[in-house]
């Protein structure tokens, strides 16, 4: 019953030595279908082709068929019949965004689906701009004239339109080094487009500054890192996502306290709210200036993955593994249904290339509280860190213990209590 369809193309080869059919439209890395049937066809030759196609990931697909000769010199007897576009029926259970009613996200939107002047930094792998996700929610720079080669802005980076890469170290993370799904599905769980179509966003409304700092293998530096966190400050972002994060240990403790936590007070004293996934509650999460997020699954249980301590704050959707169990399970599987079983309470989000895919971990739960914040900021735009922190601690759903525990914080967000109770102080005043 979900609305809209996605496009899955299957491009038919008409040439020797064989005819194919392969299916494109990758879903978590994988083919979602490979058909190939023996014999190519010769000049004047007729076959009728039978294709079995199996989608399992979304509820609604538009199935769309192109076949044509490879070859341009090769005359067709009608040109006009290459493409056949057909509705394919799957089960819905593959697309049920759980995660944004598990934060009751349909609930805060009666208010405000965030404003465009909220600006979400994502520190993380980069965004697909060109994504049917992301087109309408990424940022533009206001002082930047577009590729004229200049610094109009003066802050030190060319044609910065939106954002900028510090791995390759350009103004655009869609060319050069390939892109990592990771940071276009971190955007996406902040701010996809609510169009009906696909997945959407917490905050659909807002947008959304690119700060590269991870590789194609996840990888990066924390002077990338501290670079990323100064370009949020000095263009405007209102909020920072950081989905990464740095194992705990007592011998780097020193270091962090002196080189990243005045950045990170800085940032905090500029009126930016920094959010971090817990992951194994090392830094930038175990900061006093930025909220640390643990995960949760489908059932509103701790997630094993999750790494707890004092400093988690509150709990938000991450789904059953963790983005490097997912990876692992994914590179495992040699066929979709080795896949199945792991992902069933995981969430599905855009991938680069107009594709979607799975994703999981406490990398899926900071922007889903980034964006709940980003909701919160929509309606009062000068909301202090203080004040976010006592606004969803008011309207947390409590897990576990009574009250702040290790594991949960202060229990899983609820974006519609939140921006709720923030309407009504504003009323009383």
């Amino acid at each position: 019953d979900v609305e809209g369809s996605f496009n899955v193309q299957l491009l038919v080869s008409l040439g020797p030595p064989e005819f194919s059919a392969i299916g494109f439209g990758e879903l978590g890395g994988l083919q979602v279908g490979v058909q190939r049937l023996g014999g190519g066809l010769r000049a004047g030759q007729e076959k009728e082709v039978q294709f079995r196609w199996r989608m399992i990931a979304l509820p609604l697909a538009k199935l769309r068929v192109v076949a044509d000769a490879p070859f341009d010199n090769v005359p067709e007897t009608d040109e006009g019949n290459n493409a056949l576009e057909a509705i394919v029926r799957v089960e819905s259970r593959y697309l049920d965004q759980w995660w944004l009613e598990r934060i009751d996200a349909p609930g805060a939107w009666a208010l405000t689906q965030g404003s465009p002047e909220v600006v979400v930094a994502v520190i993380d792998s980069g965004l697909d701009w060109a994504h049917p996700e992301l087109a309408g929610a990424i940022w533009t720079n206001p002082r930047e004239i577009p590729a004229n080669g200049l610094d109009d802005d003066g802050n030190g980076f060319i044609d910065d339109l939106h954002g900028w890469d510090f791995v390759d170290y350009d103004n655009d993370s869609l060319h050069g080094s390939p892109l990592e799904p990771h940071g276009t599905a971190v955007a996406a769980l902040i701010a996809g487009a609510a169009d009906g179509k696909g997945t959407t966003g917490v905050a659909p409304g807002v947008k959304l500054m690119d700060l590269r700092v991870l590789d194609r293998r996840g990888e990066g530096r924390w002077a990338d890192a501290f670079k990323a966190i100064e370009y949020a400050i000095a263009n405007g972002a209102a909020i920072v996502n950081m989905s990464f994060s740095s194992p705990y240990s007592e011998e780097d403790e020193a270091w962090f306290n002196r080189h990243l936590e005045p950045l990170l007070e800085r940032a905090r004293k500029q009126g930016l709210i920094l959010v971090a996934s817990a992951g194994k509650v090392g830094w930038p999460a175990r900061s006093p200036h930025v909220i640390a997020v643990s995960a949760t699954t489908k059932a509103d249980e701790a997630a094993s993955y999750s790494n707890f301590g004092p400093e988690v704050e509150f709990a938000a959707p991450g789904g059953s593994l963790s983005w490097e169990q997912l990876k692992a399970a994914l590179a495992r599987a040699r066929s979709l249904e080795d896949v199945l079983p792991v992902v069933g309470d995981l969430l599905i989000t855009p991938w680069p290339g107009e594709y979607y895919g799975w994703f999981a971990g406490t990398s899926a739960s900071a922007p889903i509280v980034s964006g709940a914040i980003a909701l919160l900021r929509s309606l009062k735009p000068d909301l202090s860190l203080e004040q976010v922190r006592e606004i969803l601690k008011a309207t947390a759903t409590d897990l576990g213990e009574p009250g702040k525990d290790d594991r949960f914080g202060y229990g899983l967000i609820n974006a519609a209590a939140a921006v709720r109770h923030l309407a009504a102080a504003g009323q009383e005043r």
